[in-house]
């Protein structure tokens, strides 16, 4: 760690230790870190900046009395018809910058190089898990932008409403040289993701990931969507059509040997080998917060 993330690191130290502050009296604090009030209180006032090791020892204590899943929770809440309001949770930037955290120590490895996501309400922790990256954040909306000249377009239709949805993404935004993690705050029907993935297939770009804040009802979409991700792997490598369906019948069988064995004949890259891989164990759809269909 260079002294420029060292400082960022105990910056943001101060953060936490505010949030703390609001579950806590000065009091309280003082017993929880052995440390005298007046301390405590020039470090959240940001009159003096806490050792690394002291900002340490913040995040530790932090990671023990707050726990942002419950935090999430307590602002989920149905309406009779099975909808919920989440902007109490897409519009706390301290809490989505704990989930971007936790992205980012899931996917930091896999040579990610955009997010994508769809607008509107996944956009700030896109922004959030980009910034934490290093990297760019893409945008696929549901009308054309003026002065674009070329788009990728993808239909999805959410759930049983029977209305057709396009999406856009200018097609100068990816390549077949990007690696892509998707980023949404909740998925429900996987139709809106699945356009996602076929978007990025169009554009010869590779899905690294998925992670979403909320998941409802895992059980009806998170098939179908691998298999999405999986095709998307597929036609990458140029895979001929028939050997594609002779691949994803092992895939719907669970035959997973034999799906293994099927894709080593076509000779595809080790990076593809261990995107599959992870798609078979179940890594490559990440789900911060599972909840059953209301």
């Amino acid at each position: 760690m260079n002294h420029l993330q060292s400082i960022e690191y105990r910056l943001k130290s101060i953060k936490y230790l505010t949030q703390l502050k609001n579950k806590f009296t000065y009091n309280k604090l003082s017993q929880i870190f052995n440390l005298p009030m007046t301390v405590l209180n020039r470090y959240i006032k940001g009159h003096v900046l806490p050792s690394y090791t002291r900002a340490r020892e913040i995040f530790e204590v932090f990671a023990e009395f707050f726990d942002v899943k419950d935090e999430i929770r307590k602002n989920i809440t149905f309406d009779e018809n099975g909808y919920f309001d989440n902007s109490n949770i897409v519009g706390n930037n301290f809490i989505l910058e704990i989930v971007a955290s936790e992205i980012f120590n899931k996917y930091y490895k896999k040579n990610i190089t955009k997010v994508l996501t769809a607008a509107v309400d996944g956009v700030p922790l896109a922004v959030l898990t980009a910034n934490e990256l290093g990297i760019d954040t893409i945008i696929a909306k549901k009308t054309k932008e003026a002065g674009v000249s070329r788009f990728l377009e993808e239909n999805y239709s959410p759930g049983r409403t029977g209305i057709i949805i396009p999406l856009y993404l200018p097609a100068n935004l990816l390549s077949n040289q990007d690696r892509i993690l998707i980023v949404e705050d909740i998925i429900r029907s996987g139709e809106t993701q699945r356009a996602l993935c076929r978007l990025v297939t169009k554009s010869k770009a590779l899905i690294s990931g998925i992670f979403t804040l909320i998941g409802i009802g895992e059980n009806k979409w998170k098939e179908q969507l691998k298999e999405t991700i999986l095709l998307n792997y597929l036609n990458y490598s140029n895979i001929k059509d028939d050997k594609q369906k002779a691949i994803i019948s092992a895939f719907h069988a669970h035959k997973f040997d034999l799906l293994k064995n099927l894709v080593e004949k076509e000779n595809v890259t080790d990076y593809i080998n261990d995107l599959i891989e992870s798609l078979i164990k179940n890594e490559t759809i990440n789900v911060f917060i599972n909840l059953p269909e209301p």
